[in-house]
């Protein structure tokens, strides 16, 4: 929790100091990939602990991720598209695993403005059940795994693109 909010804190100062300079958007792409993989090792140690609590923390993770999104998008714009066509697909997947695994949630958020808010909308709910929340949570966290390794595939094209 705490590195978490050191690395958003961090990556906020970063790029106020980094706007005045020409160098930002190799700097933003730098704090893109050192976030994605401090949030994929936390996942990985949240999956091997089986940690209780993991709907909060996946929430403030989901959070961060959509933050990145929304840089993401800033400087993506040839493969924005593809980006949230994945998103939503894993959404839809989360929503209906949800559903099918739990059945007393009966709103889900897939009527949101983001489609990544619907991930943390559908990981803060199943906090009170135990049995059945469970593959709910696997199924959001590997949605985020794979939201993440999609915006990793993304960088590195526009990484290519730019040289």
């Amino acid at each position: 929790m705490p590195i978490v909010t050191i690395i958003i804190i961090t990556t906020t100062i970063i790029i106020i100091i980094s706007t005045a300079t020409t160098n930002i958007i190799i700097i933003i792409i730098i704090i893109i990939n050192v976030m994605i993989i401090t949030i994929t090792t936390i996942f990985i140690i949240l999956i091997i602990m089986f940690v209780v609590t993991i709907s909060i923390i996946i929430l403030i993770i989901t959070i961060t991720i959509i933050i990145l999104l929304i840089i993401l998008i800033i400087i993506v714009t040839t493969n924005t598209i593809i980006l949230i066509i994945i998103v939503i697909t894993i959404t839809i997947v989360i929503i209906i695993t949800c559903r099918s695994s739990s059945s007393s949630s009966s709103s889900s958020s897939s009527s949101s403005s983001s489609s990544s808010s619907s991930c943390s909308g559908s990981s803060s709910r199943p906090s009170s059940s135990s049995s059945s929340s469970s593959s709910c949570r696997v199924v959001v966290v590997v949605c985020l795994v794979v939201v993440a390794a999609a915006v990793v595939i993304l960088v590195i094209f526009n990484i290519l693109s730019l040289n």
